[in-house]
């Protein structure tokens, strides 16, 4: 599990099994001698095709190494400044057809799109300002259908079905979500009676989702992760899977109290 919240270092290392005093810290400075805002090193995501590592740090901008943190380059086809604090703030395309990067800043620009060159950079709709993730339709190069909550307003949820070009209110209480298609997206909602639920209208219509999970016990407040054709989601009662985009959900295994921020998500 990683933070993307880091107040002034970055912990990497270049194996996958390692003890703890193998993890070798990354302060800030490393990274740009540059002063950065509020919140410092405040975002990161990792290319799994090439182990490129990127950091967002505050005010400053992203920054790109190919070297597991030896050395770092900003880039400047991202010229974004703010910060972010969710991991679902900042996404590279999970399907792998290309390197699509979509950034959503807490503050600063409204969601982006775009790679490390600039061609097709390009902003969606101030209403995407001040977002705490976004979830789009990877599988529409025009990304019509995107979903989006917003930072410190109950739980909003907004969405666009015209590639960003503008939102409309979903409504409050949502927590976490993911976007299949331009039709098909799943979301948790909390409340009374947490539970997942599940619209097959690009954002007009919920119904719960779940099967074997009732509501009550569906509380998921980590963002899921896509692999190989699979979305799989941290739930209170453990970790869940789907290959029908939400229309079914297989437990994989129990995770005591497996409960996180929506700051949280599946690495």
């Amino acid at each position: 599990m990683i933070r993307a919240s880091l107040p002034a270092l970055l912990l990497l290392t270049t194996q996958l099994s390692v003890p703890g005093a193998d993890w070798q810290p990354v302060p800030v400075h490393r990274i740009t001698p540059e002063k950065p805002g509020y919140g410092g090193l405040c975002g990161i995501v990792v290319d799994h095709a090439t182990g490129d590592v990127f950091v967002d740090v505050s005010d400053l901008g992203f920054y790109r190494s190919a070297d597991q943190g030896e050395t770092w380059k900003h880039v400047p086809a991202l010229p974004l400044k703010g910060r972010t604090e969710t991991p679902g703030c900042w996404t590279i395309n999970p399907t792998g057809e290309n390197k699509t990067m979509v950034t959503a800043l807490v503050y600063g620009a409204p969601i982006t799109v775009g790679t490390e060159s600039a061609s097709g950079f390009k902003h969606f709709d101030k209403r995407s300002e001040h977002i705490d993730w976004c979830a789009v339709d990877w599988t529409d190069p025009a990304m019509g259908f995107v979903l989006a909550l917003k930072h410190e307003q109950a739980g909003l949820l907004i969405a666009s079905n015209d590639g960003g070009q503008s939102f409309r209110d979903v409504g409050k209480g949502f927590i976490s979500g993911w976007v299949f298609d331009g039709k098909t997206a799943v979301v948790a909602r909390e409340g009374p009676e947490p539970t997942l639920q599940r619209t097959t209208d690009a954002g007009h219509t919920f119904v719960s989702c779940g099967g074997f999970m009732p509501a009550g016990n569906a509380s998921a407040r980590a963002l899921p992760r896509w692999k190989d054709g699979s979305l799989y989601w941290l739930t209170r009662q453990g970790l869940i899977v789907t290959d029908d985009k939400g229309l079914s959900w297989n437990k994989l295994s129990d995770v005591p109290k497996g409960r996180k921020r929506p700051a949280e998500r599946l690495c």
